[in-house]
C-alpha cells in the first residue's frame, strides 16, 4: 500500500493523471476487483456478452420459424489466460500482529484522514484550499485528539526515560536503590524475589514476541519493498493483457460472429425455395414422390423380368414332361435288349454279375414331382397383367409429371422472395456496419487507455525503483538496528533470569561459579541500563518512518480504496483529476460520467470494463438489441413470410386418385 505517492508530480498533467488511474487499477486494487475473470481464467470484457447475439437470435428465430436450418456455429476468441498477478497474501504467522496493528490504528484514529471541510478544491479544480487552523482548532482537536494524545505520551516518555535513568544512576551511585555492599535478607525477601522473578519472566516472554515481530516485520518490509517494482510491472502487464483480451472478445463477438451469422443467413435466403420445399414435403408427406418415381421408373424392367419368369416356368413344365417320357422309353429299350442278350455267354455273365438289372426302375416319378412342386412356383401372370395395365395407362409419365409440379414449388417460392432477399441482406449488412462502428469505438478507447499506460506509467515505476534501490537499504538497516537493540535488552533479561533462578548465592571466593545469582543481578541491571539508554531513541525513531507513515497510508490510501463511498479523499481526487480526458472530445451532455471513485466502486462490484469505464455514454450497447427493428430486418422478414404463398392448386396424384394400386 505504501507504493502510492500523493506528491505534486502525480497531479501535473493529463498524462500523469491517467497514470495515477492506471496505477490504482493495476497495483493497489486487487485484480479480482478491477477486472472480471473467467474462473481464474477467463475475463468478461463487455457489459453483456449476449448483447449482439440477442439481436442475432431474434432474426435467426424469425427465419427459423419459416425456413428451418441448422444452428450457427459461432467461433470463440483465442484469448490468453496467462495472468501472473495474484491477490493471495501469506501472513506467515504474523496475522495476529496485523490484526492488533489495525485495531490500534482504528482506536487512535477512528474517523477519516481529515475532518469535513478542512480541505477543499477550487471550482476550476486547479488549487487545493486548506481551512484556517486558528478558526478550526476545535474541529481539529476533536478529530485528531487521540492522535495528539499518543504523540504527547510518546514525547513525555522520551523526556522522562533519560531523566529517570539519570536519577536511578545517581541513586545507585549513592548506595541506594538496592546498591548495598552487604545485603542481608529480610523476612519476606525470598517471597518478593520469586514473585518479581516470575513477573519479570512473563514480561520477558512478551518482549521476546516483540523482538521476533520486529525482525520478521523488518524482513517482510524489505522483501516487499524490493519486489514492489516487479509486482507493479506484473500488474501492469496483466492489465495490458486484459485489455488485449477484451479487444479480441469484442472483435470476435461483434464482428466475427456477426459475419458468420450474416453468411449463414444469406445462404439460407438464397436457398429459401429449396428449404421451404423440403419442409413442405415433410409436412404434406409429398416426399414419397421420390420413392414413387424411383419405383415407376423401374416398371419396364419389372415387366420384362415377370414375363421372363412366366416363360421360364412354362418351359420348366414342358421340359419335365419330356424328360419323364424319355426316361420311360430308355428303360423299356434297356430291358428289351437284356432279354435278347440271354443266349450269349458274355451277356449271361454280365447278367449274373449284375443280377439286379431286372429291377431297373426310375428313381423319381417326374409326373408326381410336377404335380407336387409346380403349384408352389409363383404365379406371376396376375402381377404381369397389373404391371402391363400400369404401363398401358402411362403411370410413369403421370408420376414424373407430378414430381415436376412439386419441383416447381422451389422455383415459384424463390421467384416470389427474390425481390425481398436483397433488401434483407442489405439491412443485415447495415446492422453489421453499425455494430462494427460501435466495436471500433470501444477498441479505439481501449487502445488509448493502453497507450496511456505504456506512455506514462513506466517512468513512475522506474523512478520509484530508483528511490527504493538508493534509499531502501537505509530503512532496512535502521529497522535492523532497532531490532538488535531490543534483542540486547531481551538477552540481558534472559541471562539475568536464568542465572537468578538457577545460580547459587555468591560466596566471595575465587571458586565461585560465574553464573551465580550475582551475575544474574548484573545482567538484569545491564538490561535496565539498556532500557533507559535506548528507550528514548527507540520511541523517537520507529514512529516516524513506521507508525505514523502506516497510519497515514492506512487512512489516506487503504481505507478509501476499500470503501470509496463517502470518502473525502476520493471526493478531492474526483474534483482534481479529470479522468474524462481519455474519451474523445464530445459535448458535455454526451461525455461519460466517470471519476476515480466510480471506477473503484465498479471494481468492488466486480463489473466489466464496459461498466468500469462507463462506456455506455460513448457506445450504448443496449441499442444493439433493437437493431433488428431499427434496420427493419424484422419487417422485411415478415414481408418474406407473406410472399411465401402457393396461389395455384398443385395436383401431384393425377388421374389415379380414383384407383388403388
Amino acid at each position: 500500500m505504501a507504493v502510492l505517492n500523493f506528491s505534486a508530480p502525480w497531479l501535473q498533467g493529463k498524462g500523469k493523471m491517467i497514470s495515477y488511474v492506471i496505477f490504482i487499477l493495476g497495483v493497489v486494487s486487487s485484480p479480482s476487483d478491477c477486472v472480471v475473470r473467467q474462473s481464474q481464467q477467463s475475463w468478461v470484457p463487455l457489459k453483456d456478452p449476449t448483447v449482439s447475439q440477442s439481436s442475432e437470435n431474434g432474426v435467426s428465430e424469425s427465419l427459423h420459424n419459416i425456413m428451418p436450418y441448422e444452428e450457427v456455429q459461432y467461433s470463440v476468441a483465442n484469448v490468453s489466460s496467462n495472468y501472473h498477478s495474484s491477490t493471495k497474501f501469506y501472513a506467515k504467522g504474523m496475522g495476529h500482529l496485523y490484526y492488533l496493528t489495525n485495531l490500534i490504528i482504528n482506536t487512535i484514529q477512528e474517523d477519516q484522514a481529515f475532518p469535513e471541510g478542512l480541505i477543499s478544491v477550487s471550482e476550476d479544480g486547479r488549487s487545493i484550499q486548506v481551512a484556517d487552523a486558528r478558526k478550526e482548532w476545535k474541529t481539529l482537536l476533536t478529530h485528531y485528539g487521540p492522535v495528539l494524545g499518543v504523540i504527547l505520551g510518546a514525547l513525555v516518555f522520551i523526556i522522562v526515560m533519560p531523566i529517570a535513568g539519570l536519577l536511578f544512576c545517581c541513586c545507585r551511585c549513592a548506595g541506594k536503590c538496592g546498591s548495598r555492599s552487604q545485603p542481608f535478607e529480610k523476612r519476606y525477601d525470598p517471597c518478593r524475589r520469586h514473585s518479581y522473578g516470575i513477573l519479570l519472566a512473563g514480561i520477558t516472554v512478551l518482549i521476546s514476541f516483540g523482538v521476533v515481530c520486529a525482525f520478521v516485520t523488518n524482513e517482510f518490509f524489505q522483501d516487499g519493498l524490493k519486489n514492489l517494482p516487479r509486482n507493479v510491472r506484473t500488474s501492469l502487464d496483466d492489465v495490458d493483457l486484459y485489455i488485449n483480451n477484451t479487444k479480441l472478445e469484442i472483435n470476435n463477438l461483434l464482428i466475427v460472429n456477426f459475419n458468420e451469422l450474416d453468411h449463414t443467413l444469406n445462404n439460407i435466403l438464397q436457398a429459401s425455395g429449396q428449404i421451404v420445399k423440403d419442409k413442405l414435403g415433410k409436412v404434406s408427406k409429398a416426399s414419397v414422390l421420390v420413392n414413387l418415381t424411383n419405383i415407376v421408373s423401374g416398371l419396364g424392367i419389372i415387366k420384362n423380368d415377370l414375363r421372363e419368369i412366366d416363360n421360364l416356368t412354362k418351359a420348366l413344365q414342358d421340359n419335365a414332361l419330356q424328360l419323364d417320357q424319355a426316361l420311360k422309353e430308355t428303360r423299356s429299350n434297356i430291358i428289351e435288349k437284356l432279354q435278347q442278350c440271354k443266349s450269349e455267354r458274355v451277356c449271361r455273365e454280365f447278367l449274373k454279375k449284375y443280377h439286379d438289372l431286372h429291377d431297373l426302375t426310375l428313381e423319381a416319378n417326374f409326373t408326381q414331382l410336377l404335380d407336387k412342386y409346380l403349384p408352389k412356383l409363383p404365379d406371376v401372370t396376375a402381377s404381369l397383367q397389373n404391371v402391363s395395365e400400369l404401363m398401358k395407362d402411362d403411370i410413369e409419365h403421370e408420376v414424373l409429371k407430378g414430381k415436376r409440379e412439386f419441383e416447381k414449388i422451389q422455383v415459384s417460392i424463390q421467384n416470389e422472395v427474390q425481390s425481398t432477399i436483397p433488401q434483407i441482406s442489405d439491412n443485415i449488412r447495415r446492422a453489421g456496419d453499425a455494430i462494427k462502428r460501435a466495436a471500433d469505438k470501444i477498441t479505439q478507447l481501449l487502445d488509448r487507455f493502453r497507450t496511456e499506460i505504456h506512455t506514462h506509467t513506466p517512468q513512475h515505476v522506474n523512478k520509484g525503483e530508483f528511490y527504493i534501490t538508493e534509499y531502501g537499504e537505509y530503512k532496512y538497516y535502521l529497522g535492523l538496528g532497532v531490532s538488535v537493540a531490543l534483542l540486547m535488552v531481551l538477552m540481558s533479561l534472559t541471562m539475568g533470569l536464568f542465572c537468578g533462578f538457577c545460580g547459587a548465592r555468591p560466596d566471595g571466593g575465587y571458586q565461585d561459579d560465574c553464573c551465580n545469582k550475582g551475575s544474574g543481578a548484573r545482567c538484569l541491571m545491564l538490561g535496565v541500563w539498556l532500557m533507559f539508554l535506548s528507550s528514548a531513541v527507540l520511541m523517537a525513531i520507529p514512529p516516524r518512518p513506521f507508525s505514523w507513515t502506516g497510519i497515514t497510508v492506512q487512512k489516506t490510501v487503504c481505507e478509501p480504496l476499500h470503501a470509496p463511498d463517502n470518502s473525502r479523499i476520493f471526493a478531492l481526487f474526483d474534483k482534481i483529476l479529470n479522468v474524462k480526458d481519455i474519451y474523445p472530445r464530445r459535448p458535455d451532455e454526451l461525455t461519460p460520467h466517470l471519476n476515480i471513485s466510480t471506477v473503484i466502486r465498479s471494481c468492488h462490484r466486480n463489473e466489466s470494463i464496459y461498466q468500469v469505464l462507463d462506456l455506455e455514454g460513448l457506445v450504448d450497447m443496449e441499442q444493439v438489441r433493437h437493431y433488428a427493428e431499427k434496420f427493419e430486418i424484422m419487417r422485411k422478414i415478415q414481408d418474406l413470410t407473406t410472399q411465401i404463398r402457393l396461389n395455384n392448386k398443385i395436383n401431384i396424384r393425377g388421374c389415379y386418385r380414383r384407383r388403388d394400386y
